[in-house]
């Protein structure tokens, strides 16, 4: 292996990023239009200049190694700004485009993010938004290290140098598969997961847990889960009922067969979805991110 420059093997970087996105040399092959061996040679030359390994193959497809994930994040970022810099020298542009990069979790990405962006874009057609996906501790460790302008996530624990205000709360609400036909008993609650996101516990004034647990509910499957989206889909096939905030499933962007259930001895609206956002304090980069800050806030 040889321990060449990067810049020196920058052409290569589109492809190598496609067969990261897709998965498989064979199918970015074929999206692409080259032969698979071209693209499995360009991909080895490229390991070899930079003397790493990038990706491990494997008959279920490729996994991402350490040096080639950050290679996946950063060259993301400098293709995105080549591209941004081509298309303001053909139009012609004075401003230049200001980037704004937000952290996140999977269900907003689905559910919150597509409408905010489309609208935010309209009114502010110089910015760009970014969005990456994370665990919440995941996303505020970004944030503090300042590769990320702000985050947006459920409340997340309090952090020396970030600030947190809240930009609006929801219920979290039971639902089960549309496809259910029979109504859930109490003896067989009390053998059904209740799935949810592993962290939905952090804005309740009393654990989930223990309010299931005092109505007689008790399962393996509480918080076993990375994701509201993954409880979600879950709950969707019949594995159990869903414990997820209203917007994920009758929000625009739901296409969930899913309906209300209500958990005998559980109020309606106990449990209580804060969603807020975060950004480092003493100013930094405010003035960059106070446009979308400002479009976050009136939206409720």
């Amino acid at each position: 292996m040889f321990n060449e420059p990067l810049c020196l093997h920058f052409e290569k970087v589109p492809a190598f990023l496609a067969v990261a996105e897709i998965g498989s040399l064979s199918q970015a092959a074929k999206v692409m239009a080259i032969s698979q061996a071209a693209l499995s040679q360009s991909m080895k030359k490229l390991e070899d200049s930079l003397g790493v390994t990038l990706f491990i193959r494997s008959r279920s497809g490729i996994k991402l190694t350490a040096e080639g994930e950050t290679l996946f994040q950063e060259g993301k970022k400098i293709i995105e700004q080549v591209e941004l810099v081509g298309s303001q020298i053909r139009k012609g542009e004075s401003e230049v485009l200001k980037r704004i990069q937000i952290g996140t979790h999977e269900a907003l990405a689905i559910h919150f993010w597509p409408e905010v962006i489309e609208s935010f874009k309209a009114k502010n057609p110089n910015y760009l938004i970014s969005i990456m996906s994370g665990r919440i501790d995941q996303v505020i460790k970004q944030l503090l290290n300042g590769d990320l302008d702000m985050a947006v996530t459920v409340r997340p624990e309090p952090a020396r140098g970030i600030q947190t205000r809240t930009l609006y709360e929801e219920n979290l609400c039971f639902f089960e598969s549309d496809n259910r036909k029979h109504r859930w008993k109490k003896e067989d609650l009390a053998k059904t997961p209740i799935l949810t996101d592993n962290q939905a516990h952090l804005t309740q004034e009393k654990s989930v847990i223990k309010t299931l647990g005092e109505v007689g509910l008790f399962s393996s499957s509480y918080f076993g889960l990375n994701s509201f989206e993954a409880a979600a889909r879950l709950a969707e096939k019949g594995v159990g009922i869903a414990l997820l905030p209203e917007r994920i499933v009758k929000g625009p962007q739901s296409r969930l067969k899913l309906r209300p259930v209500q958990i005998p001895g559980i109020p309606k609206n106990v449990f209580k979805h804060e969603v807020c956002y975060s950004v480092r304090e003493g100013g930094q980069g405010q003035s960059k991110i106070k446009p979308i800050l400002e479009f976050l806030k009136g939206l409720n």
